[in-house]
């Protein structure tokens, strides 16, 4: 059977619409798995429900995080976010941990990741950030920036190469890395792109979106398929 893995979805809390993007399901169906999304509840028994129900746990990008959560106020370049899918995320990936289930954070996914455990974020990188480039780019289809990859790490072993290209999407980006958390790749900038925790199965989040490169860039297929093969 293939492993049935829950994506979160992606949340206007405006009018209460959920869906999920194009191109998430694909990769991890083209990785050998069964995608479902997953609905938001704040009621722990039914998050408990979710995870015993699946595999693996897909995050996906999306909305701003509320800073009051890394114990920060919000600064103006903040737009939106919405705290119904802020505390969803934050309780199921901390569910997770708790009982090894996989977990892969794409974009947003990785800071929700790095917030659950303690870490913190830039709210936003072009005013926080200043020796930063332009980590927001509307054509993320295609490579717009190297990130180093560290020795010693999962990823490292897993893609064998020193540096590789990849897209961008984002204005919000780690800044404190939460302590049980573990670097496996850094911008040309100098921003953290990647984590893992070393002490579990799979818990692992990348800053850029393999989703939109996987049909063409054999690293970002190689990530993609080290997610499902973790949740076999």
């Amino acid at each position: 059977m293939k492993p049935l893995i829950g994506v979160s979805p992606h949340y206007d809390g405006f009018d209460g619409t959920v869906g999920v993007r194009p191109n998430y399901f694909p990769a991890v169906e083209a990785g050998g798995g069964l995608p479902i999304m997953l609905p938001i509840t704040q009621d722990k028994q039914e998050i408990q429900q979710l995870i015993n129900s699946v595999d693996g746990i897909m995050l996906t990008g999306g909305a701003d995080i509320d800073p009051s959560l890394y114990g920060e106020d919000k600064l103006p370049t903040v737009s939106f976010f919405f705290s119904d899918l802020d505390k969803f995320e934050l309780e199921l990936v901390r569910m997770c941990i708790e009982q090894d289930k996989p977990v892969f954070g794409i974009c947003r996914g990785v800071q929700v990741i790095n917030v659950a455990l303690g870490g913190s974020l830039y709210q936003d990188i072009p005013t926080q950030y200043e020796k930063g480039h332009q980590h927001f780019v509307d054509t993320s289809a295609h490579p717009t920036h190297t990130v180093n990859l560290v020795e010693g790490t999962h990823l490292k072993r897993l893609l064998d190469s020193d540096i590789i290209s990849v897209n961008s999407r984002h204005h919000q980006a780690i800044k404190a890395l939460a302590a049980s958390l573990t670097v496996s790749a850094v911008s040309d900038d100098g921003l953290i792109e990647a984590v893992e925790m070393p002490d579990k199965h799979f818990i692992r989040g990348v800053q850029w979106h393999p989703e939109l490169m996987f049909r063409t860039d054999g690293n970002q297929q190689a990530l993609m398929q080290s997610f499902v093969n973790a949740c076999r």
